[in-house]
């Protein structure tokens, strides 16, 4: 596959349109949008609350990485989920919140069990209950340093939900700002990004 830079934008029915436009393009099998694709060496990282545990100290290891990401971004980039489901097109604003998690975020917060239906929070964004896990990703590197490090916690958000403060301030608008396309080529056939901007 190839990654493309440089095609920031914020509403998801622009983004609807882009990736289904792109996917119109000869020689293109799959189309996805996220912030970060694998080894893109870049993250968006947030402390977490993991419900049912107190909220995370100055000391405590509650980091993770976050990517916001579109459907269908895990089959795009072939990233299977091992446990539960992937980020639909079902789970939008107006949706209970979810996200999918990565097998370090499993290991690292709970501990061989089942993460499922459990909830978890931005230390910063107002509770513990802010999304529901719905399925874990099997590990990917997304970093391009310490590579011989095991894989660090990581989740994903649905690119259509906003999470919002209390005072009805977002989260982390700048999150919604898809910078990174990943285009899956057909076998046998290559795509340039001079294809893509027709």
């Amino acid at each position: 596959h190839r990654d493309l830079h440089s095609f920031p934008t914020r509403r998801s029915s622009d983004l609807a349109r882009l990736q289904d436009a792109f996917r119109k393009v000869r020689g293109v099998e799959n189309v996805t949008l996220c912030n970060y694709s694998p080894l893109s060496g870049d993250n968006w990282g947030w402390n977490v609350w993991i419900d049912g545990h107190p909220a995370p100290g100055p000391a405590d290891d509650a980091g993770a990485s976050m990517d916001r990401v579109l459907p269908g971004y895990f089959a795009a980039i072939q990233t299977p989920i091992v446990r539960g489901r992937a980020i639909e097109e079902r789970d939008s604003d107006n949706a209970q919140h979810v996200a999918v998690i990565n097998e370090a975020f499993a290991r690292h917060f709970f501990h061989g069990e089942n993460p499922i239906g459990r909830y978890f929070g931005l230390e910063s964004g107002g509770g513990a209950r802010r999304f529901a896990i719905i399925g874990v990703a099997r590990d990917a590197r997304y970093q391009t340093f310490d590579l011989d490090q095991p894989p660090e916690p990581m989740f994903f958000l649905a690119e259509a939900q906003h999470e919002r403060k209390t005072s009805g301030e977002e989260v982390d608008p700048g999150s919604h700002f898809l910078k990174n396309v990943i285009v899956v080529e057909r076998k046998g056939e290559t795509v340039s990004a001079g294809d893509l901007r027709k």
